[in-house]
C-alpha cells in the first residue's frame, strides 16, 4: 500500500464509523436519512480515491484509473447537491410542500452527470500528475461544473450562517 493512500484510508475509516453510528441511532427522521445518504456518498468518494491510489500503474494511467476518475467526479457532483439540501433543511423552517420543492435542487445534477459520463464536453480525459495522482483534462463546458460547485457550496455556507444567526427555537430543536 503506497503511503499516499494513507490519508484517504483514514478518512474512509472515520466516515465508516460515522455511518455505523447513524445506522445504530434510534432517530430515523428525514434529516438523519439525508445525512446517512450523504455519508454513503462520502464513503464511496473516499473508497474511489483509495482504490485509485492502489491501482495506479507506474508512469501512466490505464482504463481503470480513467473510470475511477469519472466516478470520482460523478459522486462529487451528486454530494454537493445533498450538502445544499441538508443545509436548507437545517437552516429554514419549511412546511411539507416547500420540502418537496427542495428536490428541485437536484435538477442540475442530471444533465451534469450525463454530460460527464456520456460526452467529453466536461472532462476530456485524465493525465498523470506528480507520479502518484491523476489530473483531469477539462472540456469546453467544464466551467459549468466549476460554476455549479461554487454556487452550491456558497449557498450551503450562506444557509448555515443564516440558520446560526437567526437561531430560532424550532431549527435548534430539530438539530438536537
Amino acid at each position: 500500500m503506497p503511503i499516499e493512500s494513507l490519508p484517504s484510508l483514514v478518512a474512509l475509516a472515520l466516515k465508516g464509523y460515522f455511518l455505523f453510528y447513524v445506522l445504530k441511532s434510534r432517530v430515523k427522521s428525514h434529516l438523519t436519512q439525508l445525512f446517512f445518504f450523504l455519508l454513503i456518498l462520502f464513503c464511496l468518494h473516499n473508497f474511489i480515491e483509495f482504490v485509485g491510489f492502489l491501482i495506479k500503474p507506474e508512469g501512466g494511467i490505464n482504463q481503470a484509473t480513467i473510470n475511477l476518475g469519472y466516478a470520482y467526479f460523478a459522486i462529487a457532483i451528486a454530494y454537493i447537491a445533498v450538502i445544499l439540501h441538508l443545509s436548507m433543511l437545517l437552516s429554514h423552517d419549511l412546511n411539507a410542500k416547500k420540502k418537496q420543492l427542495l428536490l428541485l435542487l437536484y435538477l442540475p445534477v442530471i444533465p451534469l452527470e450525463c454530460l460527464l459520463l456520456f460526452t467529453d464536453t466536461l472532462v476530456v480525459g485524465f493525465q498523470s500528475f506528480a507520479e502518484y495522482s491523476i489530473l483531469r483534462v477539462p472540456g469546453p463546458y467544464y466551467s459549468l461544473v466549476e460554476t455549479y460547485l461554487s454556487l452550491y457550496l456558497l449557498a450551503s455556507l450562506s444557509n448555515l450562517i443564516y440558520g446560526a444567526r437567526s437561531s430560532r427555537a424550532p431549527v435548534i430543536n430539530r438539530t438536537r
